[in-house]
């Protein structure tokens, strides 16, 4: 495993604090522009903000988990936190996402247009600048203590950023119409961008639910991960007789295997020592991050 110094994990923690600040401004910020512009597609931004920040409280708690050894009440470990953040995450982006859809679609048969352009405008150009900021600053801590959350955090603060300055475009355009007088095509700038955006954004989650689903339902790693694992069996199977069992599945890099091979029912315990320590050895030459069980199934050669 990666092993962090004190004064990285310290980096890490204080980076997560800085996130949720920002996010907490960003949410303020979208919401409250969104209120007095009454427009839907700040309000999706704005819930879209408040899972951000909701994310971020639940990062905090769980980043220290991650490292914790099992014990008693997990016999296996914390290593699901993640996955189980990341689908918790992904369903409720979802779920803002098929909302905004749905008043955004009401406001289109009920056309009504946003009260001012030039409010959203701004605040969405403000959110987005600090969402690049603080997305660069992310990734380079991620970079600096090789944390795979952390960078995942950085990708999200990315894709805000992006929506917050396409969205600077839409209320731009809508803004342009406005003040030329296109007062049938405005209420329908709001409601299109909103659909847009969301139809968009609802795929990134659909992806992480579905790469960190198949972890939480303890699905077999993918097929580069297992063929890895079974050229390494191969090299140690010429010392058994063959394998009677083998299990395996992967949490956030970290690879679970259970493997059973077919010995000499006279093998002695040091013979057994020698032979786990060297498969566990070959193990952690490619998976720096592992949790293997060896044991044996006794053949009695005639």
């Amino acid at each position: 495993m990666v092993n962090l110094t004190q004064k990285e994990k310290d980096l890490q923690v204080r980076v997560i604090r800085v996130s949720m600040f920002f996010s907490i401004a960003i949410f303020l910020i979208a919401l409250i522009a969104g209120i007095i512009s009454d427009s839907i597609t700040l309000l999706l931004d704005a819930s879209a903000g408040f899972i951000t920040v909701f994310m971020a409280f639940v990062v905090h708690s769980n980043i220290k988990k991650l490292d914790r050894p099992p014990d008693s009440f997990f016999n296996f470990g914390y290593d699901k936190f993640e996955p189980f953040t990341v689908v918790m995450q992904g369903g409720m982006i979802m779920f803002s996402c098929v909302v905004a859809l749905y008043f955004a679609i009401q406001d289109i048969v009920h056309a009504e247009d946003v009260a001012r352009y030039d409010i959203p405008m701004i605040a969405s150009m403000v959110s987005g600048v600090i969402a690049l900021i603080i997305a660069f600053f992310i990734r380079n801590v991620s970079v600096r203590t090789r944390s795979h959350m952390l960078k995942a955090s950085a990708l999200h603060w990315f894709v805000d950023s992006f929506f917050s300055f396409a969205m600077v475009s839409g209320f731009a355009f809508g803004y342009y119409m406005q003040q030329k007088g296109y007062h049938r095509i405005t209420p329908y700038v709001d409601p299109a961008m909103t659909i847009i955006l969301a139809t968009i954004l609802i795929w990134t989650p659909i992806k992480l639910i579905k790469t960190n689903l198949r972890q939480l339902l303890d699905a077999a790693p993918s097929d580069k991960i297992r063929a890895e694992v079974e050229k390494i069996v191969d090299r140690h199977k010429a010392r058994a007789f063959g394998i009677h069992s083998i299990r395996m599945r992967e949490v956030n890099e970290k690879v679970f295997l259970y493997i059973c091979f077919q010995m000499h029912g006279h093998i002695t315990m040091l013979q057994a020592q020698e032979f786990v320590k060297a498969f566990e050895a070959d193990v952690a030459e490619h998976f720096p991050k592992y949790d293997v069980i060896v044991y044996f199934y006794p053949v009695i050669a005639r």
